[in-house]
């Protein structure tokens, strides 16, 4: 598991995970979404955040940006299939793909976000933000964590 901060994605300081491909969005022990990418994980926080080729400013994008400054603090986990193993019953583990990690992760952790699979969401708790953000949320994502995306370190 890799554990970056929402303002390392945002700041472009977290290299492009491609072997992780389950995420835990979370504020220390609030978990707030768990989620699958089939692109780098960097990709799709940013696109929760309505930046990117499938951009949707979503609830997890919205609570991102009601939240700044804090929200640049915030952890993501990335987590591959086999980190996810333990998490599902032991006769599942073997098949384990990313669609049923997912499930799996939603399951164990009941994020307050998660609508499908996920019966019992664990309230959120009042403490955070939660209204409607209009155009702009990346920008005063990006002003909160520094300012401007700076380069990626190269490989």
């Amino acid at each position: 598991m890799v554990t970056v901060t929402v303002g390392d994605i945002v700041d472009g300081q977290a290299q492009d995970h491609v072997e992780e491909r389950i995420y835990i969005a979370r504020d220390g022990e609030v978990i707030f979404y768990v989620g699958k990418s089939d692109r780098t994980i960097e990709e799709r926080i940013l696109e929760h955040c309505g930046v990117g080729r499938f951009a949707t400013l979503d609830a997890l994008g919205l609570l991102i940006t009601d939240n700044l400054p804090d929200s640049a603090h915030w952890q993501v986990d990335m987590m591959t299939i086999e980190d996810c193993k333990p998490f599902a019953e032991e006769s599942d583990r073997e098949g384990l793909d990313v669609a049923g990690a997912e499930i799996v992760m939603i399951a164990h952790y009941r994020p307050c976000l998660n609508a499908i699979h996920n019966r019992r969401p664990a309230p959120l708790p009042g403490k955070y933000n939660r209204r409607a953000v209009g155009n702009g949320a990346l920008a005063a994502l990006r002003a909160a964590t520094h300012d401007t995306p700076k380069p990626k370190p190269s490989k």
